[in-house]
């Protein structure tokens, strides 16, 4: 039958037994009905209930089709006991988990809260919490002065290093949590967009590792350390908020700028073999973020950058010799590997091993030359130039820098902390 045809009327079917008795109960049932609805009873199971909100502030005005078992929604207590994790949905604007582990919602928030607090400040050059992130004052301290640092050094920086953007992904590689505290190891990419420039600056496989604790119903970062830039060797200075060698830091910046308008005028050289700089740039875009398995790695032996500067020296036609060479793990020169080597060698090389300037002017470079760089002194971190950036008068106004250990694309160097930078031409070679 379908549901359109009539039915005949119940009161006119035979009446047997079960006929009447079911007549008196709906009879019964609309009078309750009826005496309930003037009474002003409403249902127990929804608006009795003071923790449920009803529109407009009516308990009567309960949808028609809810039924009458349905259990309220849960609710989330705004104010929850200490010690109880509230019931959220982690989240940020900029950044994911790729891999969380076994992390709660609380945990994944307190570190999107340190990780957001981090790089918006960074791209608004001044220091912006996002959240609440810190477990006490000293860790907010130590962790702030590190990132007042960096601000500095972009603030002044010739071109605009400020950010117009910013994103991380998380890939947790361990967790151990007990007693209110937390444990946590991450494995971070990031990029961000510096406003002067035209192309995405990346970095990848950065390692932290965070310490949490519950303050009330929150988790907090209680320590932080990471094997990143300035955080790798931050000295935290609490009177000045700064790294305590910001003096020194801050001055090299000085000295490289007071080069800037004497640009151009390094000595021609000329050589029997040009330097290759497209494929000296081809090798290092395809491998700043991965290891060749054709080379050893170094990242366990004190850091991949120098091999993978020499790495794309080699690319780009540099002859290996008895002075700088890599055969194996077992056979391989220091100059090829350890940045200090490596300059030794190249500031000494002969014409037939690499012809080079080791002593032009800092805004002199070109794409394939090599850019050493520390604090103390420049003997501390190898990378190689990516890009030359260039004001609207066609001057030299900073470089982009490839390296490995920390594995970074086309990342300003003046917005690293290692300002004590030396930079060596590279031409090519003679012939023997």
């Amino acid at each position: 039958m379908s549901r359109m045809q009539r039915r005949k009327p119940w009161y006119k079917k035979p009446a047997g037994i079960c006929g009447i008795a079911a007549a008196v109960l709906v009879i019964v049932g609309l009078v309750l009905f009826f005496a309930l609805r003037g009474s002003g009873s409403k249902h127990p199971d929804v608006s009795d209930d003071p923790s449920v909100e009803v529109p407009d502030g009516k308990q009567d005005d309960i949808p028609a089709d809810v039924p009458i078992d349905e259990e309220p929604p849960e609710q989330i207590d705004p104010n929850p006991e200490p010690g109880a994790e509230s019931v959220i949905k982690a989240g940020s604007n900029h950044g994911s988990f790729t891999a969380a582990g076994s992390l709660t919602e609380g945990q994944k928030q307190a570190i999107f809260d340190y990780m957001d607090s981090y790089y918006s400040s960074l791209a608004g050059l001044a220091v912006k919490e996002v959240g609440n992130p810190f477990y006490g004052s000293d860790i907010a301290s130590r962790e702030k002065g590190a990132w007042n640092t960096i601000i500095d050094v972009r603030k002044s920086a010739l071109e605009d290093l400020s950010a117009s953007n910013y994103s991380f992904t998380l890939r947790v590689t361990g967790v151990n949590t007990s007693d209110g505290t937390a444990h946590v190891a991450l494995i971070e990419d990031n990029t961000q967009q510096f406003r002067a420039l035209s192309v995405l600056t990346e970095q990848f496989n950065v390692a932290h590792n965070f310490w949490l604790k519950r303050d009330g119903s929150l988790w907090k970062v209680s320590d932080h350390k990471c094997n990143n830039g300035l955080f790798y060797s931050y000295k935290h200075d609490s009177s000045a908020g700064r790294d305590g060698r910001y003096s020194t830091i801050m001055s090299y910046i000085t000295q490289r700028h007071s080069q800037f308008d004497a640009q151009g005028n390094s000595p021609a050289v000329t050589c029997d073999n040009t330097y290759d700089r497209t494929a000296a740039y081809n090798y290092m875009m395809k491998w700043v973020g991965a290891r060749n398995s054709n080379w050893t790695k170094f990242d366990d032996w004190g850091g991949n950058c120098q091999n993978f500067a020499s790495q794309v020296l080699t690319a780009g036609g540099i002859p290996m010799n008895s002075r700088w060479y890599w055969k194996s793990a077992g056979d391989v020169t220091s100059s090829w590997i350890n940045v200090g080597g490596f300059t030794d060698y190249a500031a000494s090389a002969s014409a037939t091993e690499m012809v080079c300037d080791a002593n032009a002017n800092y805004y002199d470079g070109d794409v394939g030359d090599v850019l050493l760089i520390g604090i103390e002194n420049a003997r501390s971190h190898a990378t190689v130039i990516s890009a030359v950036v260039k004001d609207d008068a066609g001057r030299t106004v900073d470089y982009l820098l490839c390296s490995n250990t920390n594995d970074l694309r086309n990342f300003p160097a003046g917005a690293y902390h290692s300002s004590n930078q030396r930079l060596f031409r590279i031409f090519g070679w003679n012939n023997g």
